[in-house]
């Protein structure tokens, strides 16, 4: 499974890499001008991870495009969430971000890719 990582700093984006990386069969990818640029191939997963008005303007711009990508955005806040839903996108995590909320996102978003995904139900 192919992950584009799109952080906000290097030290950020390390980070969610060592995470992502720790998960058999991801293939890591990092870009810093996503928003200037077009894919220049295509990404299982697209994890977001900037400003929360960047994140936005990400999923609108890019909306069109991804397909079955799967998105997930890493916020500042919960305060667009029900915006970012309006995207589509697969899963929304705050900051300070938990490492075992990144990687569990990672293994359901796996799960989906693969076809076996089952939501937890509980609420």
């Amino acid at each position: 499974m192919n992950v584009l990582i799109d952080a906000r700093n290097p030290i950020e984006y390390l980070r969610l890499r060592r995470i992502a990386g720790e998960l058999s069969g991801v293939n890591v990818y990092r870009t810093q001008f996503f928003l200037r640029g077009k894919l220049q191939r295509h990404y299982d997963v697209i994890v977001y991870a900037r400003s929360d008005n960047e994140n936005m303007a990400a999923a609108e711009q890019w909306q069109c495009s991804w397909g079955k990508t799967i998105v997930i955005l890493i916020m500042d806040s919960e305060d667009k969430h029900l915006e970012a839903m309006h995207f589509h996108v697969f899963d929304y995590l705050t900051r300070p971000l938990s490492e075992a909320d990144f990687a569990q996102s990672l293994r359901d978003a796996t799960e989906y890719f693969a076809g076996r995904f089952r939501p937890n139900k509980a609420l």
